[in-house]
């Protein structure tokens, strides 16, 4: 076997730290889940299967906060910029493409959607660097559930 190159050393430490402070602070809801991951610390071969499921925890974790309210957002979010110098967001490219996409189109059109339009919110609409998105997401939901609604009289009458 091969020893690991210091690149690899260097992605496996990113993604561990990442993914040990995501898990540091969903203890609170889910205790022990930090225990797993330090078993991880060294990187083991084959190191890219181990990489790949570290990553793996790493989104998991990410997916997990989104049933976190926005008080909890911000507060993981300053969590991260104390403990690793990184933001939430950097962590969640995926989510905020998504939510750019929507804000792009302009409507949401499934519960689904309206569920991650709400939490980005709940984590911004306080912040005045993000208001005017705040302003943005505040008017595609309103806009959701005015036609939610509607569908629902124009349902109840028939």
């Amino acid at each position: 076997m091969k020893p690991l190159t210091d690149k690899q050393r260097q992605e496996w430490s990113a993604v561990y730290r990442e993914t040990l402070a995501l898990a540091e602070f969903m203890d609170r809801y889910v205790p022990k889940l930090s225990e797993a991951i330090r078993k991880t610390e060294e990187p083991r071969h084959p190191s890219s299967s181990y990489l790949a499921g570290l990553k793996e925890s790493r989104k998991d974790l990410l997916e997990m906060t989104s049933d976190l309210t926005g008080h909890e957002l911000r507060e993981l979010d300053q969590y991260l910029r104390q403990k690793l110098r990184v933001s939430l967001d950097s962590l969640q490219v995926k989510r905020l493409e998504k939510i750019v996409a929507l804000r792009q189109k302009g409507a949401l059109t499934t519960d689904t959607q309206f569920r991650l339009i709400y939490g980005r919110h709940e984590q911004i609409w306080s912040d005045p660097a993000h208001e005017q998105e705040a302003t943005e997401l505040k008017a595609l939901m309103v806009a959701y559930e005015n036609k939610i609604a509607h569908r629902s009289k124009k349902q109840s009458s028939v």
